[in-house]
């Protein structure tokens, strides 16, 4: 049910089996699994999200300072901490563009950014189904599969022929801006097992030595009165999850003395360098209408959403899964050049065509970090972030490499000519708004936060569900994953794991 905490007396308890910090994709997709239960007796789940309504400015919690290429930003975001993340019911799944694919087995073997991922890619695949259709409504899990779009479109798609030898291939981007909140809020509001609070700003950790490691008592919850903090309750549970998104879990993180046992709490920060500017004069007459449609065009109605006009080819952010064709690199390529991963697409999705909207991967450099400042936010009297975004010359090496292999492919078709790229200095990236990596997953201790199953390595029962235990980003969008890996810690926590 959805519970506003100021309902609760002042100081009162509750208890729970799980009891999870944020509501946004992370924390939605980890508590829809308990939904419904096979589990005798079934979990009891709460949700804590410090936004008592909708439209309620608790926004200013997220404030921080931004350090390396964030500061003094001329183009936006002017302030990343604020733009970047929504501190609302739903998360920032309320202003998301529902850009979907997923990593890729090399992304995760750490080839050829390291280091691996410390869980097989097989697994994650079957969380990536898993997640495809019942929590982020998407289509056919076929991104590899450009025929498959061609065979089921109602709109005419031609894959782009490519020479053999070319260093890109096609690669099939989903759609679907789902606001979590909406989508799934009722099942939650009319549900007996998972409970929604409201204005329950999560402060703190009560917690006790357990052995080797410390363990949560409780998680401290308050509500905000005209701008003042108002009364206090706790939450009891067996297992607690930080799902309040990367930068959020990190400063809480570092607030209460956790999870820095090895030196990695808030390093190796990644965010995606996205660059928008470069442009070139498009060969319409010399492109097929099948090629361009499916590269070139707005992004096209989903095969499995049949119900929905295809007329009108509706563009991201409206109603049904989309989807287009993008190029990315092939593995012996990034190999051969020493570079990071991209991806490419060429028109549609907010560009004209004859644009190329691109992005790629981060390193996770240690000179990137999160960590907290000397200000202090305007209600709880808590220390805010300073987000330090970094570049190293990897990002202009992949960014050349990216654009020589894009101009050479649609000049040797015939599709492109006169391609204007900026000068690939660290100004022109901007971030994709996409914080991963400050709470790294690992297989030891001493090389990150978390362990394979997310659990804080110093505590015995806390975990984190967030793009911030990524060992490494690719050049995805990361929300697909971070629902993916929440199910599997739903999968994790139901199986009863030491607490």
């Amino acid at each position: 049910m959805e519970i506003n905490l100021s309902t609760l007396k002042d100081g009162e308890t509750r208890h729970y089996d799980i009891c999870i910090m944020g509501s946004g994709p992370a924390a939605f997709a980890l508590a829809l699994p308990f939904l419904q239960q096979s589990t005798k007796p079934p979990l009891r789940v709460a949700m804590l999200e410090s936004s008592p309504a909708v439209g309620f400015d608790v926004q200013s919690l997220y404030d921080g300072v931004n350090a390396g290429l964030l500061a003094n930003r001329l183009s936006w975001p002017t302030n990343y901490c604020l733009q970047s993340r929504l501190r609302t019911y739903g998360g920032t799944s309320n202003h998301w563009g529902g850009w979907s694919w997923p990593l890729e087995s090399s992304d995760l073997a750490g080839d050829p950014v390291p280091p691996p991922w410390p869980i097989p890619y097989e697994e994650l695949l079957g969380y990536y189904k898993e997640a495809q259709k019942p929590v982020m409504q998407l289509g056919a899990f076929e991104y590899d599969n450009p025929q498959y779009w061609i065979d089921h479109s109602a709109t005419p798609l031609q894959e782009m022929p490519l020479p053999a030898d070319s260093p890109l291939r096609t690669r099939i981007l989903q759609f679907h801006a789902i606001k979590f909140q909406q989508e799934y809020g009722g099942l939650v509001r009319n549900s007996s097992l998972v409970d929604a609070y409201r204005d329950a700003n999560v402060t703190g950790l009560e917690t006790e030595v357990f052995g080797a490691a410390s363990r949560v008592k409780a998680m401290v919850a308050r509500t905000i009165v005209n701008r003042r903090p108002g009364q206090t309750n706790y939450f009891t549970a067996k297992y607690f999850v930080l799902a309040a998104g990367a930068v959020a879990t990190t400063r809480f993180l570092l607030q209460n003395g956790l999870g820095n046992s090895s030196g990695h709490l808030g390093q190796h920060f990644m965010d995606h360098p996205y660059l928008n500017s470069a442009s070139f004069t498009l060969n319409r007459g010399n492109i097929p209408d099948g090629v361009y449609n499916f590269y070139f065009g707005n992004a096209i109605v989903d095969p499995d959403q049949r119900d929905l006009s295809l007329q009108s080819l509706p563009s991201p952010g409206s109603s049904g899964a989309t989807f287009i064709a993008g190029l990315v690199p092939k593995l012996g390529f990034l190999r051969d050049k020493g570079i990071s991963s991209f991806r490419v697409l060429l028109g549609g999705v907010g560009n004209r065509p004859g644009t190329i909207q691109t992005n790629i991967e981060p390193l996770p450099t240690s000179t990137g970090t999160i960590s907290l400042s000397d200000r202090t936010d305007p209600v709880f009297g808590q220390k805010e972030v300073e987000v330090d975004w970094q570049l190293t010359p990897n990002a202009r090496k992949t960014g050349q490499a990216m654009f020589d292999a894009t101009q050479q492919a649609l000049e040797g078709l015939g599709y492109g000519s006169n391609f204007i790229i900026p000068q690939l200095d660290d100004r022109v990236w901007d971030p994709g708004l996409h914080p991963m990596g400050t709470t790294r997953m690992a297989a030891q201790q001493k090389d990150g936060v978390v362990d394979p199953n997310m659990r804080v390595f110093d505590s015995s029962n806390l975990y984190v569900a967030s793009s911030s235990t990524f060992p490494t980003a690719g050049y995805q969008n990361p929300t697909f994953t971070i629902c993916a890996l929440a199910l599997r810690l739903a999968d994790f926590l139901k199986s009863g794991p030491p607490s």
